[in-house]
């Protein structure tokens, strides 16, 4: 019988196997209890038959933060729909720190906001001019696909780029908004006024 050297065994192995940089690692799971998140502030986080439900307090602001570890240099993957079009809520990125309040994300870290047509902006600091815009409407799964590279967040919605940001490109409006944000932070869910949006996945995967 014919025998395969070593290296030629590894080479095939490598071929046959993915690349870890391929995978994406799930880190949300409502069946465990959404073990590894903290939830912050009003509203409510709860697993509906299978998915996240966060269900807003009119008036207030809600989070539900991934404290395992901070994110940087990655791909997170985001599915979520709203229960109306313009169903209001976000997906934190670069928290700083663990936040003990649900305002010190919007001051420190980036909201990629869930708002209808402004859904893929980041918060204060960038618009989406893409026409069509790809958000789909309520009770459609949308998925955002948001990498964060050094200095540099770039988002794709329904697999169309929609905003590509690098840290101090653009003067944010509000003076209190003026710092630049981390290279790596926690991320975060918000829950919004009133609005009900459901997540059905969060993963994330190492960049390249």
């Amino acid at each position: 019988m014919r025998t395969r050297s070593i290296p030629t065994l590894i080479v095939l192995a490598l071929l046959v196997s993915p690349a870890a940089a391929d995978e994406w690692r799930q880190i949300l799971n409502p069946e465990n209890g959404f073990r590894g998140w903290e939830a912050v502030g009003e509203g409510e986080f709860v697993n509906d038959n299978g998915t996240l439900k966060a269900i807003g307090a009119k008036g207030k602001l809600g989070l539900l933060v991934y404290t395992r570890e901070q994110l940087g240099n990655c791909v997170l993957r985001v599915v979520f729909r709203g229960e109306r079009d313009n169903s209001n809520s976000g997906v934190y990125i670069r928290i700083p720190e663990r936040p003990t309040e649900t305002g010190m994300p919007i001051r420190r870290a980036h909201e990629i906001q869930i708002a209808g047509r402004h859904t893929g902006e980041i918060y204060a600091r960038t618009k989406v001019q893409v026409t069509p815009h790809p958000v789909k409407p309520a009770g459609e799964w949308n998925i955002f696909e948001i990498t964060m590279d050094g200095p540099r967040t770039i988002v794709l919605l329904n697999g169309v780029k929609v905003t590509d940001y690098r840290e101090g490109e653009v003067e944010p409006q509000q003076e209190n908004m003026r710092e630049l944000r981390p290279e790596r932070g926690y991320i975060g869910l918000q829950s919004h006024d009133a609005d009900i949006v459901w997540f059905r996945e969060v993963a994330v995967k190492p960049l390249r």
